[in-house]
């Protein structure tokens, strides 16, 4: 009895050294640099109206694919950071057929494809929820954005079109705690970016990200 009873007190002394060491990570308290990467999913609000160009035009739109992003941040507090990366938003596609009548397309298959992604930069605002070891956060900043539209089967022969810019950019999100360094964090993103011919298009993105905090 005596002897488990010192075991029992050594496995409750390590839990309680194990659970305070992670309770101590948690809290971020000092400040420092971390870096993250993650992926997820992305839906853009291209619409079939975008590609058709005649009323003798029918397709639909794959709007959504597999996104991901990698950033680094520098925390000043548990409550307060900034961070900077790249994030690829994914790409869509499109689908269709025309009889080329009053339109840029040629008769027969239509395929349209869009891609976004850029960098980003932000401020974040972080509340621990009490010695949980979990966290909301959300994140307020711009996003330097670049975009491709392809077209396959039109009449002229430039069919790649890039646009550039910048957008407002937020993100609202949970982290929480899985051992030392190591936080997972979860996270919604929103912004707006152009196509060609200027056309506004909402961004919306989910992220899974592994965040490393560097002692």
């Amino acid at each position: 009895m005596r002897v488990f009873g010192v075991v029992f007190a050594a496995a409750a002394a390590m839990a309680s050294a194990l659970h305070i060491t992670e309770l101590l990570a948690a809290e971020e308290g000092e400040p420092g640099w971390y870096a993250a990467l993650g992926v997820g999913y992305s839906d853009a609000g291209v619409k079939a109206s975008f590609w058709l160009d005649s009323d003798r035009s029918s397709g639909s739109v794959d709007t959504g694919g597999l996104a991901g992003q990698a950033y680094v941040g520098y925390r000043f507090s548990p409550h307060r950071a900034i961070e900077a990366g790249f994030l690829y938003a994914g790409k869509t596609e499109f689908h269709g057929e025309t009889d080329g009548f009053n339109s840029r397309w040629n008769a027969g298959r239509m395929f349209g494809r869009t891609r976004i992604d850029g960098l980003h930069i932000g401020a974040v605002g972080r509340w621990p929820v009490g010695d949980s070891g979990y966290a909301l956060y959300a994140k307020g900043g711009l996003l330097f954005w670049d975009t491709t539209t392809y077209y396959k089967s039109t009449i002229n022969d430039i069919n790649h079109f890039n646009s550039d810019g910048v957008s407002p950019m937020l993100a609202l999100g949970m982290d929480m705690n899985l051992w030392r360094e190591w936080r997972l964090r979860a996270e919604y993103l929103y912004s707006t970016v152009n196509l060609e011919r200027r056309v506004s298009v909402d961004v919306n993105m989910l992220t899974v990200s592994m965040v490393h905090s560097f002692p």
